[in-house]
């Protein structure tokens, strides 16, 4: 998202180098990967559709990728000096970045052919990017103070909106269907409408970077100036976490696998990590002044880094998992107040119990955008009280109640195309994934529409071992035709 600029030079031949550095003190293992041209100052990361890593390059504009073993390949922007900065993927399966002295944004494929986009207000220093969940991108206009909007697809287009902010910079898509912006020069989080309008600015500790929805459903964000990490619910309830190490300027943050906050210490060259609960834990980067940026979590189950100083790009494991808690022993006699079995062998809960929790899948958006590729990204999360975590299968149907345009998509898909593509998933407890469901006929199943009801039905596998299923009613929005505003 952000780095420092030099002149590019030239690449000399860097034999790729892994340097594993074990467990610290209990801690993850980091991995650094070197193999990236000299003076690139990775700073941009994000996950691809492919299962690779895609960073930016602004000391030599450039965008990457690095496949998950560390196999790194570089591709030049068409603007010299563009400075690519942020970098997230969209819904139409390419890479989309933001250039801060092009003022351009850029489109790179996975397989490295790269598109450049004019912003329209000149000067304006487009920052970071992020996915929408309404099918567009949405990006940070640090100069001008505006939030731009892509439309990806055929014939990608780029607005923005006067907004009022101080120098926006990492955004991302709330679970309230706005977008959540940090302004470090105000000290201020941002909550704005996808098209454009101020809802409300809450005033937090001092800089505020980068900001991403939690497991727990929060908005978390860096405060690099007061070397805190902050938490803000979607009506403005704030609280914030001092981090052990001093003067430690963090940066980037991003939610893990495992239902924690991952977030990067640019001064003090460690790795953070914050439970929902506030508990803190960092550790060093193998390399010193390593100047870590960015940090997403990757396809591997690792939490990736930028390392702008080191000119490296780093992969940390998960913490171990505590040990399981013992099983209860086993009665056949229901003791006081113990639930007792009922007629036909099933288990009735004595009034006032509370019903367990069901171990299933948490679908986060009702709104599912599907790519040109007709995959539909479905946002969900397994609860922390589901220690096992959550593994399944997701099936998407079209709507058995429909409207009147859907009676001819039920007459096309007569063959099984009511039955829209299967997605599986494995989760941890408390994490956040976008589940991938492929669509193959999406031209009959949207039939000239934008929009489509459908449901999601999520199978996973109980405590008890039997099969539990729940039903989400959805609405598929193809995305390269969702209209403005909507």
């Amino acid at each position: 998202m952000r780095g420092t600029a030099w002149s590019a030079l030239l690449a000399a031949l860097m034999a790729l180098l892994a340097i594993p550095v074990g467990a610290l003190a209990a801690g993850p293992t980091i991995t650094e990967y070197q193999g990236l041209t000299v003076g690139s100052q990775p700073v941009g990361l994000d996950a691809g559709p492919d299962g690779n890593l895609w960073f930016t390059e602004p000391g030599t504009s450039r965008v990457a990728r690095i496949t998950p073993s560390g196999t790194v390949t570089e591709y030049p922007i068409l603007t010299s000096g563009g400075r690519p900065e942020g970098i997230g993927a969209g819904p139409d399966g390419n890479l989309w970045f933001a250039e801060q002295s092009g003022n351009r944004i850029g489109r790179v494929t996975t397989t490295g052919t790269v598109t450049e986009y004019t912003v329209p207000t000149t000067s304006s220093g487009p920052l970071d990017i992020t996915n929408g969940h309404d099918g567009y991108l949405y990006f940070s206009e640090n100069s001008s103070g505006r939030i731009g909007r892509v439309t990806p697809g055929p014939t990608p287009s780029v607005t923005d909106f006067a907004t009022g902010l101080i120098g926006p910079d990492g955004l991302v898509a709330g679970p309230d269907g706005n977008l959540w912006v940090a302004e470090p020069g105000a000290g201020k989080i941002a909550k704005v409408s996808t098209t454009g309008t101020l809802v409300a600015q809450y005033t937090v500790g001092a800089g505020p970077i980068d900001i991403t929805v939690g497991s727990d459903g929060a908005l978390w964000f860096t405060e690099a100036s007061a070397n805190r990490i902050g938490r803000i619910t979607t009506t403005g309830s704030f609280t914030d976490f001092a981090i052990p190490t001093a003067s430690s300027q963090p940066v980037a943050i991003a939610a893990g696998p495992d239902g924690a906050l991952w977030f990067t210490e640019s001064a003090a060259a460690r790795i953070g990590r914050i439970t929902i609960a506030g508990s803190i834990s960092d550790w060093p980067t193998p390399t010193a002044s390593s100047l870590p940026e960015d940090v997403v979590p990757g396809p591997d189950g690792r939490m990736w880094v930028a390392e702008a100083g080191a000119n490296k790009i780093t992969a940390s494991t998960m913490l171990p998992a505590p040990p399981a808690p013992p099983a209860p022993p086993a009665s056949t006699q229901p003791s006081a107040g113990q639930a007792a079995p009922a007629p036909g062998g099933q288990t009735q809960s004595p009034p006032g119990d509370p019903p367990a929790t069901p171990v299933t899948l948490t679908i986060s958006s009702t709104s599912v955008a599907v790519t040109k590729r007709g995959d539909a990204l479905i946002e969900a999360s397994c609860p922390l009280t589901v220690m096992q975590g959550c593994a399944g299968t997701i099936a998407l149907r079209l709507a058995a109640s429909s409207p009147k345009h859907r009676r001819g998509v039920a007459s096309r898909c007569a063959r099984g195309c009511r039955v829209l593509g299967h997605g599986s998933y494995k989760l941890v407890a408390g994490g956040h994934a976008r589940v991938k469901v492929h669509i193959a006929h999406t031209a009959r199943v949207f039939h000239g529409h934008q929009r489509v009801r459908a449901t999601a039905t999520v199978s996973t596998q109980g405590a008890d071992g039997q099969p539990q299923v729940t039903t989400t009613p959805i609405t598929l929005v193809q995305a390269a035709h969702h209209p403005p505003g909507r």
